[in-house]
């Protein structure tokens, strides 16, 4: 039982760990475009960040149809 609960414990740090790459690389690529073209603003620019709300949105649609 403790095996199997520090094996899913290790897929999580992974997992997290993975995240926390796409949303530094996101960060840096935002950044990046903000300052190239200064018309843009951060919410415009970020894709992940729109996706995310994107994902967001219809769980939260989810839940209310539930």
């Amino acid at each position: 039982m403790l095996k199997l609960n520090l094996g899913d414990v290790g897929e999580k740090i992974d997992t997290l760990s993975r995240l926390e790459e796409e949303l530094a690389h996101a960060l840096r690529n935002c950044n990046r475009e903000l300052r190239l073209k200064r018309e843009i603003k951060h919410e415009d620019c970020c894709l992940l960040l729109t996706k995310i709300d994107r994902m967001r949105g219809s769980q939260r649609q989810q839940v209310c149809l539930s």
